[in-house]
C-alpha cells in the first residue's frame, strides 16, 4: 500500500533538481498472518489478537506467541513479541489511569 508522507529528510528524486514537499513510501506488510478479522474483513487488532501474537514474552521464562513463528523464530521475532508485550502493558496502564486513578480525586472531593 502506498502512503504519501512529508519529505522531512529532503530526499531528491533521481532526475529532479530539488526535493518535493512529500514523498511516497510503500508498506508491504509485517509478515504476520492475521488470526481474526473485523466485520469489514480487515485484520483485527483487538487486545486478545495482539496477545495471541505476542504470547507472554515478558514472563520468566518468556513464552513467545504466534508472531515468533510467523517471523521465523529469530532474535528479531523475539523483539517483535516483546514490543507487542510492552504495547499490551501500556494499554493496561492507560486503562487503569483513565478508569480509576484519574477519576479518583473527583470521587473523593465529590
Amino acid at each position: 500500500r502506498k502512503f504519501s508522507v512529508k519529505n522531512s529528510a529532503g530526499l531528491v528524486k533521481e532526475g529532479e533538481s530539488k526535493a518535493a514537499a512529500t514523498r511516497d513510501i510503500w508498506l508491504r506488510g509485517l509478515r504476520l498472518r492475521p488470526t481474526h478479522y473485523t466485520a469489514t474483513g480487515m485484520p483485527s487488532t483487538a487486545g486478545h489478537v495482539i496477545q495471541t501474537l505476542a504470547g507472554r514474552p515478558l514472563d520468566d521464562p518468556p513464552k513467545y506467541g504466534k508472531a515468533f513463528q510467523d517471523l521465523g523464530e529469530t532474535e528479531e521475532a523475539k523483539k517483535v513479541c516483546e514490543a507487542l508485550g510492552y504495547l499490551m502493558e501500556a494499554e493496561a496502564t492507560e486503562k487503569l489511569l483513565n478508569t480509576f486513578l484519574r477519576p479518583l480525586p473527583r470521587m473523593v472531593d465529590g
